[in-house]
């Protein structure tokens, strides 16, 4: 018979600025961090500064989350860490679980545009990441609109006169070219803040 299993204990977390030069990485570490990444990264943190902490095990002396961050800035750069101690088990569980935890949140299309019309995402290095949100929006938009077509036939019945696939809205574009990603970024939160569904392409 298997033996009881215990509760972990609980442990307070504790708040320190740590130079980043003396946290090292967690060689189970399973993020890749592309260069877009890292830019976006760098320039929010010249906008915004420090907006998140570190998770780092003082037991194993090792980061859990935010190796990226760590590598993003010169060594000497105070970063501040939040400093628990765990398990070297408990540690494989964070550190295997964090983020695949908070990717399981949903999005709420409608929430998120209004948002980002509210932001100003033109710094230079961001505008990937606008992209990036804005294509997560249109997504959810089409997503949306197939599920309220399947759901249109489904409520018309077998006697509905028949259609040749989905119903699809009217789209009217405007291409327009610009001269540098700064000022493609400054124009897409302009149009998003009037309202406008649009995304950044580059070719």
């Amino acid at each position: 018979m298997k033996g009881k299993r215990t509760k972990p204990e609980r442990r307070a977390l504790r708040l320190e600025w740590i130079e980043a030069g003396s946290l090292a990485a967690h060689p189970d570490n399973w993020r890749r961090h592309p260069p877009e990444q890292a830019a976006a990264f760098k320039a929010l943190l010249g906008e915004v500064g420090w907006a998140g902490a570190l998770l780092y095990n003082a037991r194993t002396k090792r980061i859990i989350d935010g190796h990226l961050r760590a590598k993003s800035v010169p060594p000497a750069t105070p970063m501040p860490v939040l400093v628990g101690d765990w398990t070297e088990e408990q540690e494989r569980t964070i550190l295997a679980t964090l983020d695949p935890l908070a990717a399981m949140a949903t999005v709420d299309a409608d929430a998120l545009d209004s948002l980002l019309a509210e932001v100003d995402l033109s710094v230079p290095g961001l505008a990937g990441l606008a992209a990036g949100l804005d294509a997560m929006v249109d997504r959810l938009e089409a997503a949306d609109d197939r599920a309220a077509n399947a759901e249109a036939r489904v409520t018309a019945g077998p006697g509905a006169a028949k259609t040749h696939g989905p119903a699809v809205a009217e789209r009217y574009l405007v291409v327009v070219e610009c001269d540098t990603e700064k000022q493609q970024a400054a124009l897409f939160r302009r149009l998003k803040k009037d309202g406008l569904r649009c995304r950044i392409e580059t070719s």
